[in-house]
């Protein structure tokens, strides 16, 4: 995600998104670099467009979200296991004598 931030943030200011640009940026704000990632980040960019790369995150975003319920759907699943819950449960007949002991 930091790749990802770093990329973003060089580019919308006109910088040259290089892999000693991004280690400097990240080093700036102490993030650790792991230089296993960043060659996989880089090598995963390479020969892209900054318009694709938004793109295809995009669409790895909505595929992610459409298969999560909404939040909606997730109140009207709890409402309805309430409801159930109420409804099978018993209820207890009062035989008008308060027990305090």
């Amino acid at each position: 995600m930091e790749f990802i931030s770093a990329y973003i943030l060089l580019t919308e200011n006109n910088q040259e998104v290089t892999k000693s640009s991004l280690v400097n940026l990240l080093n700036s704000i102490s993030a650790q670099v792991s230089e296993e990632s960043l060659n996989l980040f880089l090598s995963k960019i390479e020969g892209k467009t900054y318009s694709e790369i938004l793109a295809s995150g995009s669409e790895l975003m909505k595929s992610q979200f459409s298969s999560a319920p909404s939040s909606a759907d997730a109140a009207n699943t709890q409402e309805a296991a309430k409801a159930e819950e109420e409804a099978s449960e018993p209820e207890e007949e009062s035989s008008g004598v308060v027990d305090f002991f």
